[in-house]
C-alpha cells in the first residue's frame, strides 16, 4: 500500500491515484442533489425491465449507479440486447427526470474481455466513492448487487459496523422446478464449503457473491477497489477486504438471487448451473476428508503462530503447502518473533485463495464425492432428507443455530 499523506484520507488518495476515469468525466450526468446511499449494479445483456424486478426499497433516497457494459468480444445477440438495455435506461431517466438514476455507458466503448465485470463494478463503485467523498452521498457504505436479484424490504436498514464489509444472507430462486433443483444443489455446494471452512477454523469462511456485498468506502479504498477480472472479481475483492477489516455476515434480510444458466462468464453461478447433472445424487463436491486435512494444517499453523514451533506430520499436507509457496514464506516468517504478528502474517498468507487451492490439491488424494451424501454425513438433521431442497434446508437451519449461539 502507499505511504499515507498527512491530512489526506485513504479514500482521497485512492480517488486521486487509482479511480477510473469515469469518476471525473460524468459531465451533465453528475448528480445535482444528495442521497442517503449509493447502490452499484453492473449490467450486461439484461432484460430491459430488470429494475422493476429488483424491487429496490427506499428507491427515491438511493442513488442507483448502473454500469451498462459489454466485453469487446460480445456475441451479436448479447450486444444487441445490451444496446437495447442502454437505450431503455436512458429513456427511463429522461422521461421521468429520475434524478436518482445514473446510467454509465461502457457499451459504446466496450470493456476489455479480460477485465469484464470486475472493471464494470469498479467503475460504479469508484463513482459512488467519489460522491461519498464529495458528501453528495451520505452513507459511507457502497452497496453492490446484480441485475438478477430481488432486494428485500428493509435491505438498507441493518445498522452497519464502523468499517469493513457486510454480507447479506441469500437464497437462489428459479422460475421452474428443474432450475430450482439445480439452484438448490449449487447453493448447497457453496454453503457446504463455507460450513467446512468454518468448522476447520479458517478465518475465510464466508460466501463470495458479488450480489450480496456492502463495503465501507475507506475500506474499499485501502484495497484499491474491485479487481479488474472477467470472473471471480468478488472472490478476490473479499479476499483482500478480509485482511484489513472485519467481514460481518448479517442475519437478514435475505437477498433473492435469480438462478439462471449462463455462459456469459467462464465460471460462476451461471456456468455451474448449466453443468449440474440430471441425477442429483451424482452431483459431486469436495470430500469431507479434504477438510479434515485442512483442519489439521490450520491447527499446525496456529500452533506455529502462537508457539513458534512448526510440526506437520502429514507428508501430503506438507507437499501441498510447498506447492503453494510455503518454503519461501516460512523463510520470511522465521524472523518474526511476536505471536500476534506471526498470526497476522500466516492468516494473510494462507488466505481464501490459498485455502481454496489447498482443498483442491487435497481432492487429488480424497476424490470428490456426492454432495448430498457428504452433507447427510455431516448433519444429523439431514440424514432423513431426500431431495436437494430438504438437505439444503437442514444445512441452513444448522447455520442459523450456530449464528444464534
Amino acid at each position: 500500500m502507499n505511504r499515507q499523506h498527512p491530512g489526506k484520507s485513504p479514500l482521497d488518495q485512492y480517488l486521486s491515484r487509482y479511480a477510473e476515469p469515469e469518476t471525473s468525466s460524468l459531465g451533465d450526468a453528475r448528480p445535482t442533489g444528495s442521497f442517503k446511499r449509493a447502490l452499484v449494479v453492473a449490467c450486461y445483456a439484461e432484460p430491459e425491465d430488470f429494475l422493476q424486478q429488483m424491487n429496490i426499497p427506499d428507491e427515491s433516497e438511493t442513488l442507483i449507479i448502473i454500469v451498462v457494459n459489454q466485453p469487446d468480444d460480445a456475441a451479436n445477440a448479447e450486444s444487441a440486447q445490451t444496446h437495447r438495455l442502454l437505450n431503455s435506461l436512458r429513456q427511463t431517466a429522461a422521461a421521468t427526470a429520475a434524478r436518482n438514476l445514473l446510467v454509465i455507458d461502457r457499451v459504446t466503448q466496450p470493456i476489455p474481455r479480460r477485465q469484464g465485470v470486475g472493471l464494470a463494478r469498479k467503475i460504479g463503485a469508484d463513482i459512488a466513492a467519489s460522491l461519498i467523498a464529495e458528501r453528495k452521498v451520505a452513507s459511507p457504505w457502497i452497496y453492490f448487487t446484480d441485475a438478477d436479484v430481488k432486494l428485500p424490504p428493509g435491505y438498507f436498514q441493518p445498522r452497519p459496523p464502523v468499517s469493513g464489509t457486510m454480507l447479506y444472507p441469500y437464497r437462489h430462486r428459479a422460475a421452474n422446478a428443474e432450475m430450482q433443483r439445480r439452484a438448490d444443489l449449487y447453493e448447497l455446494h457453496l454453503r457446504y464449503y463455507c460450513w467446512q471452512l468454518r468448522d476447520a477454523g479458517s478465518p475465510y469462511a464466508f460466501p463470495t457473491l458479488g450480489s450480496i456485498m456492502a463495503v465501507h468506502a475507506e475500506t474499499y479504498a485501502q484495497v484499491r477497489g474491485v479487481p479488474k477480472r472477467n470472473a471471480a472479481e468478488d472472490f478476490y475483492l473479499l479476499n483482500k477486504l478480509a485482511k484489513i477489516a472485519p467481514i460481518v455476515q448479517l442475519p437478514g434480510p435475505v437477498v433473492a438471487i435469480s438462478a439462471r444458466a449462463s455462459t456469459r462468464v467462464p465460471f460462476g453461478t451461471g456456468p455451474a448451473l448449466a453443468k449440474i447433472p440430471e441425477d442429483s445424487n451424482r452431483y459431486l463436491s469436495y470430500a469431507p476428508e479434504a477438510f479434515d486435512s485442512l483442519r489439521a494444517t490450520l491447527t499446525a499453523l496456529e500452533h506455529l503462530a502462537l508457539q513458534g514451533d512448526w510440526k506437520l506430520d502429514d507428508s501430503h499436507a506438507r507437499s501441498w503447502l510447498d506447492t503453494l509457496g510455503w518454503q519461501t514464506f516460512a523463510a520470511r516468517l522465521a524472523d518474526v518473533v511476536d505471536p500476534v504478528q506471526r498470526t497476522r502474517r500466516i492468516n494473510d498468507w494462507f488466505d481464501a485463495f490459498r485455502t481454496m487451492r489447498y482443498v483442491r490439491l487435497a481432492a487429488r488424494a480424497f476424490p470428490d464425492q456426492p454432495l448430498l451424501d457428504s452433507v447427510r454425513e455431516l448433519l444429523p438433521d439431514a440424514i432423513s432428507s431426500q431431495t436437494p431442497a430438504e438437505v439444503l434446508e437442514a444445512l441452513i437451519a444448522s447455520e442459523k443455530r450456530i449464528t444464534d449461539l
